[in-house]
């Protein structure tokens, strides 16, 4: 008698919790995301101003010192680039192909590949 209200009770009930369970774990992978990507921005930050106090002139060009570009930095998933005022590359360290345009509005940019 009560077979039909009683699934879909079962199913209302389901429904609830998969949305509650979802929402929650949308909301947790963005706070942990966004928690990551901020303490990977501070520690490139960092690492940056380390570098800047390692920049020679070499030739009339500037250049990143050896001893910051050693065989740490030069990793296949990462690559750090230098620009002067004028939006010229000044140097780069690492093998990874970053083709994103430069962005003087953001200290730090990631590849979202």
């Amino acid at each position: 008698m009560f077979d039909r209200l009683r699934w879909q009770l079962l199913l209302a009930y389901l429904g609830v919790f998969t949305t509650i369970l979802g929402v929650f774990a949308i909301a947790v992978r963005f706070v942990f995301g966004y928690s990551l990507r901020q303490s990977l921005s501070k520690e490139l930050v960092i690492l940056a101003k380390v570098a800047a106090t390692r920049v020679e002139l070499q030739s009339g060009r500037s250049s990143v010192g050896d001893k910051f570009t050693g065989s740490n930095l030069a990793l296949s998933d990462r690559q750090f680039e230098w620009f002067d005022r004028q939006q010229k590359l000044v140097d780069k360290v690492g093998k990874l192909n970053v083709d994103l345009p430069l962005n003087l509005s953001s200290i730090i940019q990631f590849n979202k590949d």
